[in-house]
Order: C-alpha cells, then structure tokens, then sequence
C-alpha cells in the first residue's frame, strides 16, 4: 500500500481497525482489545497519556490527541537544520516536533525530515532515523536512548527492551539491534555478502549517527556499528492496512503482496 512515510489513520476509522492504527482522539475512539494500556507498558509513568491517545488531557503540557506525539509544534521553531533536533532544545525543534512529555530540555527526537513527507521516495529520497544500539536488557527511553525514534516510542511502550531475552531465542523482534553482515543477513538490502546494500523506504533503518549528514543516504551497512532495525522498520506510526500496523501484509504471508521481512531475512522462508 502506497502512502505517505506515516501511513495513514484511515484504517483504525474503520469499524473493527483497533489493530490497523493508533487510535487518537477525534479519530477513532480508545481501542476495545488492548483496554489496559499501550502494550509494552509506559516507561516509569502513570499518566493517562501513555495509556491512550483517544482521551483529552486536562494537565497543562501532555498534549491530547495528534499533540500527545507532536507536543509542541510551532512555526518558528528552528527546524530549517538538515538534520534536526540533534543537539536543540525544547523551545527549537525536533523531528517532526516529537519530544518528551514534561521530560526537561533535550528530550525530543532527530532525523532527517523528507520535504514532502515521502510522498516521492526512493533509496536516496526518504526520512532519516537516528539509531542507537540498545542492550536489550532494561526499560528504555530518551535518558539510554538518546534523540532516537525507539526512545520516543517507549514513551508509552516502555518496557519493549526489557521484555526481550538476549540470552536465548528472541521471543519478540528485536528493536535498535545491528543488522548483521552473516548468516540469512548477509543478503539483506541487496547486499549479497559484501556489507553495504541499498536503502528501501519500505525498510527504513536507523542510522548510528546523524553528525554531519548533508542529505539522506542510498545506502545501508551491514554488521558492526551499522545500521539498524528500529519500530519503524516494520510498522507504521499512524497506520496502515494491515494488522498491527505493518508496513506489509505479514499476518497473511506467504502469499500476494510484499514480504518485507525478506528484506532482512533472505533465507528464511
């Protein structure tokens, strides 16, 4: 499905589509299966916000709705950077004015914005990611994240990291974890074993530094201190047609359509 770099939230309007979206107030209302919360749990935070983005919230600063992510937009905010919100503060900008709730100055998320929102994308034409190698071991977010897009998403999905087992067999996909150069992997992006592939705008990867970058890169590298798998690997921010908010048809692979997985895995069908 073709949309733009977010997705979109028509699908989790529809009747039944909890599982196509996030469900944001004035959208679609809280969603009926996950009635406890975001599942991964908020990271060391009660407040309703992180529970559901499909309520108002009346303490100062949480933000409702499409504010419950984009805290705090404003057009003077300095965002005319190529890359953005790496080294700002609360009152400049951040990628695409996603910061922290009621977290303190330089809590907020950079990248590369893409000037039409990837409504025109190829390997050299598409956001930008900043990534950085968790250890998979404890609850994340932008205090041993930094300015990274997982950190942001473990705002209401906390414990993502924690729940991972780094000992044995992942029992989830792992997130800000290295794409290997061996092995299945060593194909990923078109690599064919030589380290460095393609970049696909329908695999984004998360890059371990931003410093200096000029324009996005066309390129992704392969094993230590390369590029990494991120929640925006496989999923959409706001939403997609497809369960879970998959940027593929996985539930129902293999079949028609894109397998986005093989991206990465190579070899494993």
């Amino acid at each position: 499905m073709d949309t733009l770099a977010g997705g979109n939230f028509y699908w989790v309007a529809q009747g039944g589509g909890d599982a196509k979206g996030h469900n944001v107030l004035g959208i679609a209302d809280r969603d009926v299966e996950l009635s406890g919360g975001a599942p991964g749990n908020p990271y060391s935070c009660s407040n309703s916000c992180h529970i559901s983005l499909a309520h108002e919230h009346a303490v100062e600063g949480l933000g409702s709705g499409c504010g419950g992510c984009h805290l705090r937009p404003a057009h003077h905010a300095i965002d005319s950077d190529t890359v953005v919100g790496l080294e700002q503060a609360d009152d400049d900008g951040y990628y695409r004015f996603l910061s922290g709730h009621m977290s303190g100055n330089n809590h907020g998320v950079a990248g590369i914005e893409d000037s039409d929102w990837q409504y025109t994308k190829s390997a050299a034409d598409h956001n930008e990611y900043l990534g950085w190698e968790g250890h998979l071991q404890y609850r994340a977010g932008f205090y041993n994240l930094g300015h990274t897009m997982t950190a942001f998403c473990c705002g209401c999905h906390g414990d993502f990291h924690e729940e991972q087992d780094s000992g044995s067999n992942w029992i989830r996909h792992p997130s800000d974890a290295v794409i290997p150069d061996s092995g299945e992997y060593a194909g990923a992006f078109g690599a064919e074993g030589g380290g460095t592939g393609t970049y696909d705008p329908l695999v984004p990867v998360a890059r371990p530094s931003l410093s200096g970058w000029t324009e996005p890169g066309s390129s992704v590298t392969l094993g230590t201190g390369g590029d990494m798998v991120m929640c925006l690997s496989c999923h959409r921010a706001h939403g997609s047609p497809y369960y879970k908010i998959m940027r593929w048809d996985y539930k129902n692979w293999p079949g028609e359509g894109t397998n986005g997985c093989g991206v990465c895995h190579t070899s494993k069908y």
